[in-house]
């Protein structure tokens, strides 16, 4: 670097870079992401009393990688790029921007500054394209998603100031697909287009598929405030595959607005399951309390932490109907069972909303080394919290060679999180007798 400069305000800087790092952004910024490229090239600016500052640069980038800051191994690699820019008598009368992604396509831009001298005041215009054949790379830079891919084009117009830039533009994905694995979830033959406005108001539709079904997507998304965005989502498919693992299985009829505003989500619509299957390969849980030889020998245990409250807890709000068909099966170890039906959730501010409605359960159920089969079964919501509802189930088998009682069985009654379990028999005989003719 070499600089100089006079009395009369009069200064002048060359800059000269031979593979500098950009891994030294890290230490001027707090950035989520991590550069290894390298930048050579040349950087002049001059400022004379009366005429404005003057300058130019032709900076090269390396081909490297950028990778999230909490995990470098999802690394994207990038091509050959540059800026390169010229200023003459206070104004950016060009400046170009270009990164290339190999195999892929590229982005470039383009922009420029009315009066340098104004600083943020000072007007600005310019562009940017987007050209990529295939996101599968960009979506390792995001935990929203596995896996996605599809062509990507967009171009966004700048205008405004430094202080207040105004965007405009629009994007496109065709043919494209996103995975998320924790639950199976694929589309595929995903259309998007968007456009976003100077208010910095994005809208959002397109088509997708989901297993044998299809469906629709329509967002609006308003960032005018960035500390208060309201978003708008609405989901509308038949026969979609929402959960795809081996111990679950969903497909839905859906029909569903999500809308954030302030603090406040909302909720409202229906959603119908016809197929489902429910599978778990273990629904054991052990309670682990100390050993019994274990002796406090000083102090004591320490107090359960205090639990944390957010300032900016969400409020719930909406209705949400979900039904269940004729092909939504629960297969436990220890019981086979359809459950149909439909509730009503009804959201009042709070995360558990009010249900009101009942599923109805029939199937079998192994009980006291016996397979009973479900006679009566219904697990009741009668305007209550969603987590606590009524269970009624009525297991029962037949008796033979006892010309007294026919029937034998339990019924399992009451608040699902403490419901009472008797033994019975068909005609009623003491619940000794029951237990010992049901086994």
């Amino acid at each position: 670097m070499n600089a100089g400069w006079q009395r009369s305000g009069d200064y002048g800087l060359d800059l000269d870079l031979q593979d500098v790092s950009l891994a030294i952004i890290e230490h001027v910024v707090d950035s989520p992401v991590l550069f290894d490229q390298r930048v050579s090239g040349t950087f002049a600016w001059q400022h004379k009393y009366g005429a404005g500052p003057r300058g130019n640069g032709q900076l090269t980038l390396s081909a490297g990688t950028i990778a999230p800051v909490d995990d470098p191994k999802r690394a994207v690699a990038t091509g050959d790029g540059g800026v390169d820019f010229d200023i003459e008598q206070g104004r950016l009368l060009r400046g170009d921007i270009v990164l290339s992604f190999p195999g892929r396509g590229s982005v470039s831009g383009d922009f420029s500054i009315a009066d340098v001298r104004l600083g943020a005041e000072s007007g600005v215009a310019g562009s940017l394209e987007a050209d990529l054949s295939s996101i599968r790379s960009l979506s390792r830079l995001t935990r929203l998603v596995d896996n996605a891919s599809g062509a990507l084009r967009a171009s966004v117009n700048l205008g405004g100031t430094v202080a207040e830039p105004l965007w405009t533009g629009e994007l496109s994905i065709d043919n494209g697909a996103f995975a998320y694995r924790p639950i199976g979830l694929e589309l595929s033959e995903v259309t998007l287009n968007g456009t976003m406005d100077s208010d910095f108001r994005i809208d959002v539709s397109g088509t997708f598929r989901s297993g044998r079904g299809g469906g629709e997507i329509v967002s609006r998304a308003d960032y005018s405030n960035a500390d208060d965005p309201g978003i708008i989502f609405k989901l509308r498919g038949d026969k979609l595959t929402l959960i795809d693992e081996p111990e679950v299985f969903v497909e839905a009829d859906a029909n569903i607005d999500v809308s954030l505003d302030r603090d406040t989500l909302t909720i409202n619509g229906e959603l119908n399951v016809p197929n489902a299957l429910i599978k778990p390969r273990n629904i054991l849980t052990n309670k682990v309390n100390e050993s019994d030889d274990v002796v406090i020998v000083a102090g004591e245990l320490p107090d359960p932490p205090e639990e944390e409250t957010s300032r900016g807890d969400l409020e719930y709000h909406g209705e949400l109907n979900v039904s269940l068909g004729e092909s939504v099966v629960v297969d436990l170890d220890l019981a086979k069972a359809n459950v149909t039906g439909a509730v009503n959730f009804d959201w009042q501010g709070d995360k558990i909303p009010v249900a009101n409605g009942r599923y109805m359960v029939d199937g079998s159920i192994e009980a006291f080394g016996q397979v009973l089969d479900i006679s009566e079964g219904s697990i009741r919501f009668p305007k209550v919290p969603a987590d606590q509802p009524y269970i009624r189930v009525v297991a029962e088998r037949e008796i033979y060679g006892n010309t007294q009682v026919k029937r034998a069985g339990v019924l399992v009654d009451g608040p699902v999180r403490q419901p009472t379990v008797e033994a019975f028999t068909q005609p009623m005989t003491t619940q000794e007798r029951a237990l010992t003719l049901l086994v």
